[in-house]
């Protein structure tokens, strides 16, 4: 039975194909008069090699950039907290939904107060802050933050990117 089906199925395929020579009576709509067609020249020669590939001048072949990260936390001021920065989750209602296993950074706060470096890819325009207390009556607090894409970076000309929280 498992033979027939497929059999069938094979068939149905190559007549759906088609695709043989047009008999004389036949014709095709998606053909021309006939008439000759006119092939555009290449007007790019094909590259044999990488290094024979160019590009402008501002263009940064980095594939990530340097964030800076200035943190002073209110509420981890008065209760201890742990800091994590993290690239991919979805915001739903105000609520986040976060993959833990993209947390580039996770570090205490001492008293409330972090400052560091982070290195995020050149896709990433968004990262998310969650700070967790250990006094669980505190529930953790979040700030998303967005990022520029890192080619307006590097045209611009500046030192890293800073994401800060006050």
């Amino acid at each position: 039975m498992k033979n027939l089906i497929t059999l069938a199925s094979m068939a149905v395929l190559l007549a759906a194909c088609g695709g043989g020579p047009l008999s004389e009576t036949g014709s095709s709509s998606g053909t021309s008069d006939g008439g000759p067609v006119a092939e555009t020249p290449d007007t790019t020669p094909a590259l044999e090699y990488t290094a024979d590939l160019k590009s402008s001048a501002d263009f940064d072949f980095a594939t990530s950039r340097a964030i800076a990260i200035d943190f002073d936390v209110e509420q981890a001021r008065v209760s201890e907290g742990l800091m994590s920065l993290c690239t991919n989750y979805t915001e739903s209602d105000g609520a986040y939904d976060i993959d833990y296993d993209s947390c580039t950074v996770q570090s205490p706060l001492v008293d409330g107060v972090y400052s560091g470096q982070m290195d995020v890819t050149n896709d990433v325009n968004s990262v998310i802050g969650v700070v967790w207390f250990k006094d669980p009556d505190i529930a953790p607090v979040y700030k998303e933050f967005m990022l520029e894409v890192g080619a307006k970076v590097a045209r611009r000309g500046a030192g890293p990117q800073a994401i800060v929280w006050r």
